[in-house]
């Protein structure tokens, strides 16, 4: 054959949640999974990601991929306990590699971090910002709780003001839950409802998993779900990208929007 076919092209993209900042986070939330796998390092619990490794994964894993972009996502624990430095790391090592790829990056955060100059790193490196939010003050501050117990959601909002001040592609991570006072679908909807002077981007929703209809956590945390009248739910086979649609048709469509939805 005058030319070999290189085996990229039958090859699909692969995705890799990078935690660089391990099960750090300045937020107690009720539903986390994530704190508690500190305890898997009791020696040195608050396990960051090293220079050595960063290097080493961001070279295995843009040569591991067989397209011409490569997309990087970093999540927490919060991410941004890690420094501007850390990131403006990421960024060179990336170019390093890059060897001609597209290298594109998304960043899950809390929002309670953000200031002007994260956000202008954010916008000049054009790496897209997810914010972990679930809807207006009642939804979102009834689980998403700071480290003495108080709420979040006006800090988040801040954070979501800077984002648009600086121009910054974002989009809205939203659990999917039942409390004693509204659905799901009703906390999603309010919660696409109140950003339409800030949105950029996209919504996407995510139910909260169990096991049944057990919450698969501590006592102390589903002794503390039982107080604030909650309960998280196993996603019914039904629930799949349209149910959102299937709840409100007359809800004007015009912004990306992705549900996460799970069997078994």
């Amino acid at each position: 054959m005058d030319e070999i076919l290189s085996y990229r092209q039958y090859v699909r993209p692969f995705y890799v949640m990078a935690k660089p900042a391990g099960a750090r986070c300045n937020l107690r939330c009720t539903y986390c999974y994530y704190l508690e796998k500190s305890s898997l390092y009791p020696a040195a619990p608050a396990q960051t990601m090293s220079d050595e490794l960063l290097e080493r994964f961001i070279r295995d894993y843009i040569a591991a991929q067989a397209g011409d972009a490569v997309s990087f996502a970093w999540h927490g624990g919060e991410t941004l306990l890690r420094s501007r430095d850390f990131y403006r790391r990421v960024v060179e090592l990336q170019r390093r590699y890059a060897d001609g790829r597209q290298i594109d990056n998304s960043i899950q955060t809390n929002g309670t971090l953000l200031d002007d100059a994260w956000c202008e790193f954010f916008r000049e490196n054009g790496w897209l910002v997810g914010i972990s939010l679930d809807g207006p003050p009642e939804a979102h501050d009834l689980y998403r709780r700071d480290r003495q117990g108080g709420p979040t959601f006006e800090a988040v909002m801040r954070g979501v003001a800077l984002l648009q001040k600086h121009g910054v592609e974002w989009n809205a991570l939203t659990p999917a839950f039942r409390n004693a006072n509204r659905s799901s679908m009703e906390n999603a909807l309010l919660c696409m409802g109140m950003l339409p002077f800030a949105f950029t981007g996209s919504t996407h929703y995510k139910p909260l998993l169990c096991k049944g209809q057990c919450v698969q956590k501590s006592r102390r945390r589903r002794q503390c779900l039982r107080r604030r009248g909650s309960r998280l739910l196993s996603a019914a086979p039904a629930s799949s990208p349209c149910w959102l649609r299937s709840y409100r048709p007359e809800w004007p469509w015009q912004r990306s929007c992705w549900a996460q939805s799970y069997s078994g």
